[in-house]
């Protein structure tokens, strides 16, 4: 597993899955907060309520034994991203398809 950002050079990595990527969230984040800072785009807001929610959760369990915070983010965080990843497809049905939400969510 490869905890890093989009940085393109590491595509060929992932290839065959031998290396399982672990995507950087800030960089997913940054995406809905530029759009959330022009105040054109709502629905980047809520997209950055459910970030909040998650970055809590990390916040609650940094310094816990690395048990204890995947427990943590398999029975509390699974459940959000799940969310998440439904509220992400049904919104991407909503919004202009060449859009700066779109490319976000993508």
């Amino acid at each position: 597993m490869l905890h890093a950002d989009s940085y393109a050079g590491f595509n060929g990595l992932y290839d065959g899955e031998r290396v399982l990527e672990a995507a950087c969230w800030a960089h997913v984040r940054r995406k809905f907060f530029d759009l959330h800072a022009t105040g054109k785009a709502p629905l980047a807001s809520e997209a950055l309520t459910r970030f909040q929610a998650l970055y809590a959760i990390e916040s609650e369990i940094k310094g816990r034994p690395p048990a204890e915070r995947r427990r943590a983010r398999q029975t509390r965080a699974g459940p959000l991203l799940a969310d998440m990843k439904t509220w992400l497809g049904a919104t991407l049905l909503r919004v202009a398809k060449r859009g700066d939400l779109t490319v976000a969510i993508r």
